[in-house]
């Protein structure tokens, strides 16, 4: 794959996951692309898990 998750898994036992926008038939295609709404609500969502993971309420 092209993503480095692998290796945070593989050699740094760390829980991961994979998010983004789009659509998984686009992914790493040369034409890749995302709807900016699509971008806007994956950059708050993944705010708010960073918020949330870090205590905040």
């Amino acid at each position: 794959g092209a993503a480095d998750i692998r290796y945070l898994i593989k050699y740094g036992d760390t829980p991961t996951v994979i998010f983004g926008p789009g659509l998984t038939e686009q992914m790493h295609a040369a034409n890749e692309w995302a709807n900016l709404d699509d971008l806007i609500t994956a950059v708050k969502v993944l705010a708010l898990t960073i918020l949330q993971w870090c205590g905040w309420e």
